[in-house]
């Protein structure tokens, strides 16, 4: 009997039968007179390989891993702009344009990235309103640092005071240190390094050994301030020939002031310690016109 029961019938293990599913072909009997066919895959060929999640060609060259879906459509991944299939690289997102000068950086219809010019600030703020002040730092805007800083109000410019957390208006620096008078430790001996070995206030500078001789003229280009003899024990001979000098100030090491006497001829440092001062003339708004340094024996 064949596999359909019939004696004699042409129903045989190999010939074809017809399995009822329409989704095989090629249906037969097997050897155990069972009637099963192949999956037609979704090229329509029964057991072939064109199956639903296996690779495909959808012939779009903008996509990319193909594949055949449950539905037998081969789809693919749409390629972004950076090369990468299904990628979030689309035209109108954002990107960076590498432009420090654009900002909305955005890949265009054309998968270049591209930015709207601007007018970006020394802080890289587009629109920013910060700015290269006086002193070449970038100050104002977002940056939190004022513009032209006057720490002691003087009016000079923190990076251009000799004493930028003293006031000093007239930067005086007798020494040419480039540390104003008002705030060196030594203010007659050029000691720009302020050292303090001991924390004294008076800088190494100014205690050593005394010179035993001074220029008899010290002062500004224009007409110093003339003391002698000086060195001195006793009274000396002032002269300023500059300005109209009002008052006459004698500061010790550490900056203290010693004496402040009416501007005269002589002035009598016999009551002072040994060691070195400097004299001040001063005009009657109290401004410094001349200076001399002075030792006192």
């Amino acid at each position: 009997m064949d596999c359909e029961g019939t004696p004699g019938g042409s129903a045989l293990p190999g010939t074809a039968c017809n399995d009822g599913n329409p989704n095989t072909g090629n249906d037969h009997w097997n050897a155990n007179c069972q009637c099963v066919g192949q999956v037609i895959d979704c090229e329509g060929t029964p057991g072939g390989s064109a199956l639903p999640g296996t690779a495909c060609n959808d012939g779009n060259p903008n996509t990319g891993n193909d594949h055949w879906n449950a539905n037998c459509q081969c789809v693919g991944q749409v390629i972004d702009c950076e090369g990468t299939p299904g990628g979030s690289a689309l035209p109108g997102t954002a990107c960076n344009d590498g432009n420090p000068n654009t900002t909305n950086d955005k890949w265009n219809a054309n998968c270049q990235c591209v930015g709207t010019s601007a007018n970006v600030d020394c802080n890289g703020d587009p629109g920013g309103t910060a700015f290269l002040d006086d002193c070449g730092v970038c100050s104002g805007g977002n940056t939190g640092i004022i513009p032209n800083a006057d720490l002691d109000g003087d009016q000079v410019i923190d990076c251009l005071d000799n004493c930028p957390s003293t006031t000093n208006g007239l930067q005086a620096d007798f020494d040419g240190d480039g540390v104003g008078d008002a705030c060196d430790n030594c203010m007659w001996v050029y000691n720009p390094g302020q050292q303090d070995t001991d924390g004294n206030g008076i800088g190494d500078a100014c205690q050593g050994d005394l010179p035993t001789q001074v220029p008899e003229q010290v002062g500004d280009e224009d007409g110093g301030l003339r003391v002698w003899p000086n060195p001195a024990s006793g009274s000396v001979t002032v002269q300023c020939p500059v300005g109209d000098p009002a008052k006459l100030q004698v500061l010790d090491p550490a900056g203290r002031l010693v004496q402040e006497v009416t501007y005269g001829s002589q002035l009598d440092v016999s009551g002072f310690a040994s060691g070195p001062y400097l004299v001040f003339a001063l005009d009657d708004h109290g401004r410094v016109i001349a200076r001399a340094r002075l030792i006192r024996r």
